[in-house]
């Protein structure tokens, strides 16, 4: 690892002065306990003390930003080494639980950037119920400020004992705009499960959970402003603007003829293999520095138009997740945007 890259690690895994209050003086409260208990001086201690405060300070906060869950790892295509500096940098630890007669619901972390987020959480049925289909799903909703219009789903997580009554899953929104460090109202109901496609979902569990937390993961996302002219499926458009982030792409359009674009891309669409995909209507094209590129087949994520505002924004998703900074350009509807540097 390079000695810019070390240090940007370093920053990248550094507490912020209200962090380090918080965790040293939770600190601080214990070793007044423990010094009531010790009638010795205790000088050299302290100043070992001191040290170990610091050093745990750090790594305490670390480890919270680094979200060390190993089946979200495996879900990010994170496989160890410098890409998971980017889970640092996104990644939160959340941490609440709440339970009712019909299950147990912990949300343990969060990622996120301007207009995608991931929420991680485990559920757990009630005795004797037996969580083995290959697809389950709640109905889920956030209500934070600035969030107009989103689109949700859930994915399965690696099960580890399919035959017991629990399960991991990821819930993600694509979203017009989230903001960061807002504070936000989570609601799940309901559970369904399904065989795969084309099984269809049954509700299994009723209930609703419900609990609030920060949105205090770290924004990694970069916007490229672009106004160059374009054309989609035969009309005049102007790509606006691109944001980067390690988990998504969002673009920007704007067009006089953003009904007559988004007809012509909803005849163009698809079922696309076994599972009932959609095709990528509006595919993006990231070419990397080092000669290789890939583009999008598979639509994931949210397109809105509103044809009387006359704009577009389409929020890609991508997994495993990306490297920015290894990124020379981007190609959408024949425009190639450089984002490298």
């Amino acid at each position: 690892m390079e000695e810019r890259d070390l240090k940007g690690l370093f920053e990248a895994l550094t507490p912020t002065e209200e962090h380090k209050e918080k965790l040293l003086s939770r600190i601080t409260a214990k070793n007044r306990v423990d010094r009531r208990r010790v009638g010795r001086p205790l000088k050299p201690v302290i100043l070992a003390a001191a040290a170990i405060v610091c050093l745990f300070a750090t790594s305490a906060y670390s480890a919270a930003y680094l979200g060390l869950d190993a089946k979200w790892l495996k879900y990010l295509g994170l496989s160890g080494g410098e890409q998971e500096r980017y889970l640092a940098n996104g990644a939160y630890v959340v941490d609440k639980t709440v339970s009712n007669e019909n299950g147990t619901l912990v949300v343990k972390q969060i990622m996120g950037d301007s207009n995608l987020l991931y929420i991680l959480m485990d559920f757990t049925a009630p005795e004797g119920m037996v969580l083995d289909k290959a697809r389950y799903r709640f109905h889920g909703s956030l209500d934070t400020e600035g969030l107009d219009s989103y689109g949700s789903g859930f994915d399965l997580l690696e099960d580890d004992d399919p035959r017991d009554n629990k399960i991991s899953l990821v819930m993600s929104l694509s979203t017009n705009r989230i903001q960061a460090g807002q504070e936000a109202d989570l609601t799940i109901e309901n559970l369904e499960e399904a065989d795969p496609y084309p099984d269809e979902y049954e509700k299994i569990l009723t209930g609703t959970w419900q609990t609030s937390f920060k949105l205090d993961y770290k924004d990694y996302s970069k916007r490229y402003e672009v106004n160059r002219a374009i054309e989609m499926y035969g009309q005049k458009a102007t790509l606006e603007a691109l944001s980067v982030s390690p988990i998504s792409i969002t673009v920007f359009v704007r067009s006089d003829s953003t009904e007559e674009i988004w007809e012509a891309a909803r005849r163009s669409g698809r079922q696309t293999g076994p599972d009932g995909r959609s095709s990528d209507d509006f595919p993006i094209t990231i070419h990397y520095k080092n000669g290789t590129s890939e583009t999008t087949t598979i639509f994931a994520g949210m397109a809105q138009g509103h044809p009387t505002l006359g704009d577009i924004m389409i929020v890609k998703p991508f997994l495993p997740i990306i490297d920015p900074r290894q990124i020379e350009s981007l190609e959408f509807f024949g425009a190639v945007i450089p984002v490298g540097g």
